[in-house]
């Protein structure tokens, strides 16, 4: 086998320099040292000599294993079966009942009111009660602080006279 390097090597002249001069006059004037090229052409040499003188070496083919085949069925173990996991215990969620709805407190309270001359209130008591003491307290608390009556006339003379008043108290939505 033989090997053969071939190369073009054109240049344009150059006007601004001089007529051309010998190759060795080149090698002076450039930066690549004769030396350094003659270190690369031996590099280059001794690379090719070994490719050429290089033994071919294939790597010989394995012939795949012979395949093993067995006419007795192996014994498969049954896989045990996985313990199912426990939910964790927890404590029953307290059953929450719905509040009753609020006593319905309606009712009537009939109350005897003595009416002084001025219009104030000078004594009270409860005529029939609602059925629920809470409402009838209520109604005497709120006559007793804050009612004003206008008060009897007899013979066009303010008098001191027994009034019934009812209060309803009634839940309004």
């Amino acid at each position: 086998m033989t090997a053969s390097l071939s190369a073009t090597f054109a240049m344009k002249p150059d006007l601004r320099v001089g007529p051309s001069r010998p190759a060795s006059s080149m090698f002076q004037h450039s930066r690549i040292s004769p030396a350094a090229l003659v270190g690369v052409a031996f590099a280059h040499a001794a690379l090719l000599g070994l490719l050429l003188l290089a033994p071919d070496t294939t790597e010989p083919i394995t012939p795949p294993r012979p395949l093993m085949v067995s006419l007795i069925e192996p014994e498969v173990e049954e896989p045990q079966p996985q313990p199912k996991r426990q939910p964790k215990l927890q404590p029953p969620k307290p059953v929450v009942k719905p509040l009753p709805p609020p006593p319905i407190l309606e009712g009537t309270v009939r109350l005897n009111i003595l009416v002084n001359p001025d219009g104030s209130v000078a004594q009270l008591e409860v005529a029939k009660s609602s059925g629920y003491p809470r409402l009838d307290r209520s109604a005497i608390e709120t006559v007793q602080s804050s009612w004003k009556f206008e008060p009897a006339r007899q013979g066009g003379m303010p008098v001191a006279a027994w009034v019934i008043v009812p209060i309803q108290f009634t839940l309004r939505s």
